[in-house]
């Protein structure tokens, strides 16, 4: 797959730094891969679109633009510090709703609706009240399941079904979470 070649294609800081990321306790405490999708490196793949975030906002993770971030961070990765920082301060707050809600882990452990929390955290980290953000993220993940469904969670759904690491489809799921939060 894409990922196991740029595995091998690619030796430098930035391979290093995604795979070292993905062997963080958090994936297989809460069972985010499969031990068939560690194997085919699909956990690379997933933090490094995370920090492809970091780097350049919601984009689209096509092969080039997954290939261009290992080009520029091959030799040097400025800013590593910072990001490695950025990335468990996230998780440690990821880890915090899970913890709390057996439903939020659940829904939230599928990597295309872990992404939206991801950056939704890091753009926004949490509302004043931790304990109102568990309860609108349960509330979300409820009427997720709700056989009637409300306009915000069906263009949630929208943007879940297909090309999911799109910047259209990632745009779509981070905006009507974000706005299912705030109301």
């Amino acid at each position: 797959n894409p990922q196991e070649i740029r595995h091998a294609q690619f030796t430098g800081k930035f391979v290093a730094f995604a795979e070292k990321l993905a062997d963080e306790d958090f994936w297989s405490e809460w069972e985010i891969f499969t031990d068939r999708q560690v194997r085919r490196m699909a956990d690379v793949e997933f933090t490094t679109s995370i920090l492809s975030y970091f780097k350049n906002g919601i984009v689209t993770d096509s092969a080039a633009t997954i290939n261009k971030l290992y080009d520029n961070y091959n030799e040097t990765y400025p800013g590593i510090r910072a990001d490695q920082r950025r990335f468990r301060d996230v998780l440690s707050r990821v880890e915090y709703l899970f913890e709390e809600d057996d439903k939020l882990s659940d829904f939230f452990s599928k990597t295309v609706h872990l992404y939206t929390l991801i950056v939704l955290i890091d753009k926004h980290g949490y509302v004043p009240n931790k304990k109102e953000m568990v309860e609108r993220l349960c509330e979300f993940v409820a009427k997720n399941d709700a056989t009637k469904k409300t306009k915000l969670i069906l263009e949630y759904r929208r943007g879940s079904e297909q090309r999911t690491r799109s910047k259209v489809s990632r745009e779509i799921r981070y905006e009507a979470l974000l706005q299912f939060l705030r109301k």
